[in-house]
């Protein structure tokens, strides 16, 4: 039969490996967080920098978009002709260039 003491000490060195194991548990719990937080903050550092990226992007096709349409209404202006008349003839000829380049088709006028 045990007696106390022994109990004593059986618990003593169970509760000691429970110990041990809980402390490397809190450890391993600890360095997950750490790492969970190190990927968050890359995360966001990367959203911040596509965002720039985007934003960036969005500026410089409005500006050479302002650009065309400036420099559309400056020709339409210098030969007096409407900014919609210049912009037909320009898909006319990105038509044509096309399907000369393209297709090696040969343009006839008739």
């Amino acid at each position: 039969m045990a007696t106390v003491g022994n109990l004593f000490i059986n618990v003593r060195a169970r509760t000691t490996q429970f110990t041990k194991r809980m402390k490397s548990a809190r450890r391993q719990i600890r360095l997950l967080g750490a790492a969970f937080i190190r990927i968050g903050r890359r995360a966001l550092m990367f959203g911040v920098i596509l965002g720039g990226i985007v934003i960036a992007a969005i500026i410089a096709m409005t500006k050479k978009g302002l650009t065309a349409v400036d420099s559309i209404t400056k020709l339409a202006r210098s030969i007096g002709s409407s900014t919609e008349s210049i912009v037909a003839m320009q898909h006319a000829a990105n038509f044509l260039w096309e399907r000369s380049i393209l297709g090696n088709h040969k343009l006839t006028v008739r």
